[in-house]
């Protein structure tokens, strides 16, 4: 047996003997909460103590009413960390029975406080001096360490009685729970690397997250609502299940899509092609029924009725020819025969006449379902990347994005644990932290003065920002008065391109339109004590983290950056060849007046477009559409169009209502205007409009700002004028 002692001072170690009949009754053992003058944390405390108990042998264990310590807490816990030790033991699974020494009786304690209550539970006795032991026989001794809390016994209620979230620490344990969640699911990631414990556990634990674990509030916390990681396990594996399924159906679709592939180029390399045309035939009916047990629906009708065409053909192919042979084997066609082949030919004729006709139909609904399929593809790619950790991590390897992030709780852990997500390790060279002071006053002079500098210099591909800068609580601060949203708004302003990714433990729909509409890019929302998120949603938001990251770095969006920084550049630019009084006289003789161009009215249209791009990426890649519902073509379309008035604006179409494409190309000679328009016409017509994508907006964007930035050749009637002098 073990006597475990626990005291704040060596010179009550003394008092810890005890003896029963004069006979020894086990090892002594002696914690203290105060060592060389310095004061324990109570967690540290238990855990000395739970490993003395990790070996199974039968213990009691003696623990002081009022024990010194370094915990920093309410008032209760001032009188009682002797009551606060026996929780963290008990919400260690430390079972063993424990001897209270106090003055006070049981149920004195419990009208005292709520927080008390835990001393009605089983497996605690009471004693107001060590020295009562004594007088106890070795059999009695032995009884009572026999009295253990008991595995049958519900522990929550116990530690329920008192626990309540403070309302003025919201912000704080908002920030340290979450990290708390996003380490549970990462420790399960990384398995290998920091193996599996105890949920108490938490040595590999950033420093500044472990002294907010110790304390006993927070452990409350994580006893109460905390998640166990067998289950975040379990939830992985799911996900990977899945993973697997849905790269089945990839694969699937991809080969679908070969087939339809296969389909389209031997009907056009056989189109002119008379002979072995039952080969030909016999060979689409194979292509068909390979294709259709892998389309789910897609196309299928029409592919069952060219097959029975086909068939048709085929058959009466080959009545035709054994008539053929049955009259040469007669050496002379009977009047009979002859019929009959002739009546089939006339059928057969309009089998293939009609076979023929629906050709182009059918090669448009091949094309049809190529599309689909590519975007049954793209969708399924960007879902199994959304729930691999493996895809994520690999993706962000190949980037090592750099990244600035601005939290006024950074360093508190966030910024530990988030490069653990995005690169496996941290990268501080990587990522940058902004931490305001909780005294700064986020404003325009905050941001001039320490963030638009660092943005300058570093570049980053990417912002991480939160929400409340300055610890604001509450929920009656309109979210564009929220301090980050107050720096989002400068960061906008200075840098439109960059994309931002904000983090807020709020997850309000009507918060993130808002911040939407002051120009961030996507949500993430960090975990809180009270959102009752599972183990299976703090998984999925573990993924969310690395998947938003891993989208806003990619091609799309720094395309999105390159369009913002050359509207820049152009705004930067002091002479342009289009505000040329050349340029605008050049057309006096057809207008008779000369073109007003305003320059800001083009800046304007550049600036709407970046937005409808934003927005357009923000739909396709992230989902965030809040009820819009334009079809897949639409932005790409409108982005085209809306750009398209620049090169109106830049010929004057506005002011005198000139028919566009054939003066500014033919007459005035501008081409490659004429060009842009072009394309603008088949984004303004319905059936053309269907084809434009994102491929079509983003050349748009390039062909124009080219444009715009290198003074196109033209001339005005039969003169040739040349490149306008800047």
């Amino acid at each position: 047996m073990k006597l475990i002692f626990t005291y704040d001072s060596t010179d009550l170690i003394n008092l810890g003997r005890i003896t029963a009949t004069n006979e020894a009754v086990g090892k002594e053992i002696h914690v203290l909460t105060v060592e060389n003058e310095k004061k324990k944390k109570l967690y540290d405390v238990a855990i000395e103590i739970k490993k003395e108990t990790s070996d199974g042998s039968l213990c009691i264990i003696f623990i002081d009413q009022y024990l010194t310590c370094a915990d920093e807490g309410f008032e209760w816990l001032q009188c009682n960390a002797g009551i606060a030790l026996i929780k963290f033991l008990r919400m260690m699974e430390v079972k063993s029975h424990i001897v209270l020494i106090t003055p006070f009786e049981q149920y004195e304690f419990i009208k005292l406080s709520p927080a008390n209550l835990i001393v009605s539970s089983k497996g605690i006795s009471f004693t107001k001096y060590l020295h009562e032991f004594s007088k106890k026989s070795l059999s009695e001794i032995d009884a009572l360490a026999s009295e253990t809390f008991n595995d049958n016994q519900n522990l929550k209620p116990y530690i329920m009685a008192e626990f309540s979230l403070p309302e003025d620490e919201r912000h704080n344990w908002a920030n340290w729970w979450g990290i708390d969640r996003l380490w549970n699911v990462h420790r399960v990631v990384e398995q290998e690397k920091y193996g599996l414990t105890e949920r108490w556990h938490i040595k590999e634990y950033p420093d500044r997250l472990k002294d907010k674990l110790k304390a006993l509030q927070n452990q409350e916390a994580l006893f109460l609502y905390g998640h166990q990681e067998k289950i975040i396990t379990n939830n992985l594996a799911e996900f990977n299940q899945e993973v697997n399924k849905l790269d089945e159906k990839l694969q699937q679709y991809i080969s679908a899509r070969n087939l339809f592939i296969e389909n389209r180029n031997h009907i056009e390399s056989q189109k002119n092609e008379k002979s072995s045309r039952i080969e030909y035939l016999e060979l689409q009916i194979s292509l068909i029924n390979k294709l259709l047990p892998q389309l789910n629906g897609l196309s299928e009708l029409f592919l069952n009725k060219r097959a029975d065409n086909i068939r048709k053909i085929i058959n009466l192919s080959k009545e035709i020819r054994e008539l053929e042979e049955e009259s040469t084997n007669e050496k002379q066609r009977t009047r009979q025969i002859s019929y009959a082949i002739a009546d089939r030919e006339i059928k057969l004729t309009e089998l293939n006449d009609a076979l023929k006709n629906e050709e182009e139909n059918y090669l448009s609904e091949i094309k049809n379902g190529i599309e689909q399929l590519d975007s049954n593809i793209q969708k399924l790619r960007s879902k199994i990347l959304s729930l691999s950790i493996p895809a994520i991590r690999n993706k962000l390897k190949e980037k090592s994005p750099l990244i600035l992030y601005i939290d006024d709780q950074a360093n508190e852990g966030w910024s530990n644990i988030f490069q653990h997500i995005i690169y496996n390790q941290e990268e501080q060279e990587l990522f940058k932290v902004i931490q305001p002071k909780e005294s700064d006053r986020i404003d325009a002079n905050y941001f001039n003065n320490h963030v638009s500098k660092v943005i300058k210099e570093l570049k980053p591909d990417i912002i991480l920002l939160d929400l409340r800068l300055n610890k604001e609580s509450g929920t009656k601060i309109e979210v564009e008065n929220l301090s980050g949203a107050i720096m989002l708004k400068e960061i906008r302003e200075q840098f439109p391109g960059i994309p931002v990714l904000m983090t807020t433990a709020s997850n309000k729909s009507w918060s993130y339109e808002e911040l939407q509409r002051i120009g961030c890019d996507a949500f993430w929302t960090k975990e809180g004590i009270d959102t009752g998120m599972t183990e299976h949603d703090s998984v999925k938001n573990y993924l969310r983290f690395g998947e938003l990251v891993n989208i806003l770095t990619g091609e799309d969006f720094i395309f999105l950056t390159k369009y913002a920084s050359a509207i820049s550049k152009l705004k930067m630019k002091e002479k342009h060849w289009w505000l040329n009084p050349k340029w605008c006289n050049s057309a006096i003789d057809h207008y008779k007046a000369n073109i007003q161009i305003n320059e800001e009215v083009i800046f304007d249209i550049l600036d709407d477009a970046l937005l409808i791009f934003r927005n357009y990426l923000r739909k396709e890649l992230l989902q965030l559409d809040f009820g819009t519902t334009l079809n897949q073509w639409m932005y790409p379309s409108l982005i085209i169009q809306h750009l398209a008035k620049i090169i109106e604006h830049i010929h004057g179409v506005t002011q005198t209502g000139t028919p566009t494409t054939e003066y500014i190309k033919n007459t005035r000679g501008d081409k490659e205007a004429g060009e842009l328009l072009k394309e603008r016409g088949f984004a303004s017509h319905y059936n053309e409009a269907k084809t434009i994508n994102y491929d079509s907006a983003t050349s748009f964007i390039e062909n124009l700002v080219k444009y715009l930035n290198d003074n196109p050749e033209f001339y005005v009637g039969p003169k040739i004028i040349g490149k306008i002098s800047l």
